[in-house]
């Protein structure tokens, strides 16, 4: 049977749920998951010259729209095919940005909000 949340219940447990993600951040000596190198590496040849091409558009994207620096993750339905970075994390002391940099998650967010209620929706229409 689904169960319809309301706008209240659903930022509600989405706080319990981004809350247990922070704490469980912090504890050291669990096993946290990551992608295994073999995936990265998985298709590298196949898509070399595309790869090629990306890095010359984002290098091109970042000059015309003043972007200092990003992180691009490329991934099928079986998981990560590249991850790359790009530019500074911090201009002024000319850090690079690594996998280690975070970055704000702006106005993302509100995409998957919008895809999650949107799933939800469709999901409780067609029960």
């Amino acid at each position: 049977m689904t169960t319809l949340l309301n706008r209240r219940q659903l930022i509600s447990r989405g706080l319990m749920a981004g809350t247990g993600l922070v704490v469980f951040g912090q504890l050291d000596g669990l096993a946290r998951p990551v992608f295994a190198a073999t995936d990265f590496q998985r298709d590298f040849a196949r898509y070399a010259a595309a790869y090629g091409r990306l890095d010359e558009y984002i290098a091109r994207h970042m000059a015309e729209m003043g972007v200092p620096g990003l992180t691009l993750a490329l991934a099928d339905r079986t998981g990560l095919l590249r991850s790359s970075e790009y530019g500074f994390a911090d201009v002024k002391a000319g850090v690079k940005v690594s996998p280690q940099t975070l970055f704000e998650i702006g106005s993302i967010s509100k995409s998957f909000v919008a895809i999650a209620v949107r799933k939800l929706s469709s999901t409780c229409k067609s029960r």
